[in-house]
């Protein structure tokens, strides 16, 4: 096939390259466009190929042959193709095609029609059972056993103007995000969501019954009878036996602290150093009478504990005398005075009796005149070395001797508390001796 080409076609008629047919013009002298055998060769062969082609013979009487090998031919080449009137339902095998489609078993499934559709076999949608909703749309329970299905709802709290029906009595004025669990019919396991509450209950919505189990957090605490406590701020009562096991203090933090005030454990003993019980004040203790009758009578007795004195508005009467017996001459029966001496005139009379502390490291004191001597060893040059006891008032002097070859000279700077020592030897072995008063 090919355009017309002869001398007289319109040259780019229809675009470049693309020559047609004029008609002439006997005014201007252009000649219409001639015919040629090549020219109609190629447009017969062209109209007869498709026609013979699509197996129909050619007839000079029959003036659409060409449509019909059009026809002809589409319908042999695609005899299984799909009729769009049809809408598909002229498909042999709909399976395959979907498969082929790559749609896979949803496909053939219908979607849920609400939001809490139990139907089974449903397509969710965004919304469905609360899943995926951002603009609070999901479902408000009027009643906590309107759930119908595991799920996300809505209720709204006991303080509210329309509380849900079921909902824990305790439960604010909130709005509570509800997950709902299925786990037996009409069984639900429902956790209850706020920015302040949380909880969890059982609900059966057959027999219309609700078991809330309350957590507590830092923006919902419990109060001491919640958590059968006794309040720290509002005090409360021990209804039974209570163990302190650290002590119990009612001033100060800890033994030691200035102004403590407590009861607190001691050593197993029971003597001037140390005892089971400790009854501690950083003063007195004192003994108060609250009887009624008396509007009350207030402090009846105290220990003085920076003395170590008892005092009674009373007497002390012990039940035990033999202590007393022993330590006591009754009246008339001891010696009178001017036959025995005073404690002024025994002072005056006799020594005292020497103390002393004999270890490697130790002390002896003169009671009579209060001087004590002290003496020990070591090998610590050029820091400090603690006295066995300190001076009371002052250390007067001090000697070091050389304990190893005796080569070894020493000095020491003394105070109360003890003294330092320097040498001119090396690996240095010494022993000294103090006194002071």
């Amino acid at each position: 096939m090919h355009r017309i080409d002869t001398a007289t076609a319109q040259v780019d008629k229809f675009g470049a390259g693309k020559n047609g047919f004029t008609n002439g013009d006997p005014a201007t002298g252009r000649r219409a466009t001639d015919l040629n055998s090549d020219m109609w060769d190629a447009v017969q062969e062209e109209i007869c190929a498709v026609i013979e082609q699509s197996g129909l013979d050619l007839n000079k009487d029959q003036h659409d042959q060409l449509y019909q090998a059009i026809i002809k031919i589409i319908t042999s080449k695609i005899p299984d193709a799909l009729l769009k009137k049809n809408n598909l339902s002229d498909l042999a095998d709909k399976a395959i095609a979907r498969t082929n489609l790559q749609l896979k078993s949803a496909a053939t499934k219908d979607v849920t029609t609400s939001s809490h559709d139990v139907t089974a076999g449903r397509v969710l949608k965004v919304g469905d059972y609360g899943l995926g909703v951002s603009n609070g749309s999901v479902k408000s329970l009027a009643s906590i056993y309107d759930i119908t299905c595991s799920g996300e709802y809505n209720a709204m709290g006991s303080g509210t103007t329309s509380p849900t029906t079921g909902i824990p009595a305790d439960s604010g004025n909130t709005r509570f995000a509800v997950y709902a669990g299925n786990i037996y019919s009409n069984q639900y396991l429902v956790t209850l969501t706020s920015n302040v509450h949380f909880y969890v209950g059982l609900v059966n919505t057959a027999n219309k019954t609700a078991t809330w189990s309350k957590f507590y957090n830092t923006f919902n605490k419990p109060s001491a009878p919640d958590v059968d406590a006794v309040s720290a701020s509002n005090g409360g009562v021990f209804n039974k036996f209570v163990r302190f096991n650290e002590g119990l203090t009612l001033r100060g933090s800890k033994v030691g602290d200035a102004g403590m005030v407590g009861i607190n454990f001691g050593a197993d003993d029971a003597s001037f150093n140390g005892a089971n019980l400790l009854l501690q004040s950083w003063y007195g203790i004192g003994f108060y009478s609250s009887f009624p009758a008396d509007a009350p009578r207030g402090v009846m007795g105290y220990i003085d504990v920076r003395m170590g004195r008892l005092a009674m508005k009373e007497q002390v009467i012990p039940g035990n005398y033999s202590n007393f017996d022993a330590r006591y001459q009754a009246k008339g029966n001891y010696t009178p005075a001017g036959q025995a001496y005073t404690k002024a005139e025994s002072d005056a009379r006799f020594n005292l009796k020497n103390t002393a502390s004999k270890a490697a490291n130790g002390w002896e004191k003169d009671e009579s005149t209060g001087i004590i001597t002290q003496w020990g060893s070591g090998n610590v040059v050029n820091s400090a070395v603690s006295f066995p006891i300190a001076f009371p008032n002052n250390c007067a002097s001090v000697q070091v001797t050389d304990a190893g070859n005796g080569k070894a000279s020493f000095s020491a700077v003394r105070t109360k508390n003890g003294m330092t020592v320097y040498t001119n030897g090396t690996s240095p072995v010494y022993s000294w001796v103090a006194k002071g008063y």
